[in-house]
């Protein structure tokens, strides 16, 4: 990629994540502002809803990838993951199940920080989008917490597996 001269290229993606977190929290409150909290939360949930796949179709395309195996989807949730900043690991046990140990989760912090933390369930946030993004993965893929820091844990546990039949 070409440089621009006024920024280098590592800060200029620095800039777009704040962009991005100052963006999404942004629209969020102007909406709120103008049509109340839960019509700001529900518009929030459905864009982020379909985000999901529209990222995970990119990054099938650009690793070259069907997220068919646990390997395979390991690269695509984990990508998805590190795009934000989130601090994790993969455990797994056999090739049916997969946990992801999250230990800083950015979002989770931003709403702390703008003191929104108890007036966001970000369980239900991730409920609610979790579904379709890991369907764009792997229609087989189910999941469940297992721990979540907003719950008092110290981590966010979400065990990934294929569903029977």
């Amino acid at each position: 990629m070409e440089e621009s001269g006024y920024l280098k290229e590592r800060d200029k993606i620095k800039l777009q994540e704040k962009e991005l977190t100052a963006l999404d929290g942004l629209w969020f409150l102007e909406v709120e502002k103008q049509w109340g909290y839960e019509a700001a939360n529900k518009i929030n949930r459905e864009v982020w809803r379909r985000c999901g796949p529209i990222l995970v179709r990119e990054m099938k395309r650009m690793f070259r990838i069907e997220g068919k195996t646990f390997a395979e989807v390991r690269i695509l949730f984990g990508s998805i993951l590190e795009l934000d900043g989130t601090t994790f690991t993969f455990e797994s046990s056999d090739d049916q199940h997969l946990v992801v140990r999250i230990s800083r989760c950015v979002w989770y912090e931003n709403l702390k920080r703008a003191g929104r933390h108890e007036l966001h369930d970000c369980m239900k946030i991730d409920l609610a989008l979790l579904p379709t993004w890991l369907e764009a993965i792997d229609p087989r893929l189910e999941f469940r917490f297992a721990r979540a820091i907003p719950r008092g844990d110290e981590c966010c546990e979400i065990v990934l597996n294929y569903r029977n039949g």
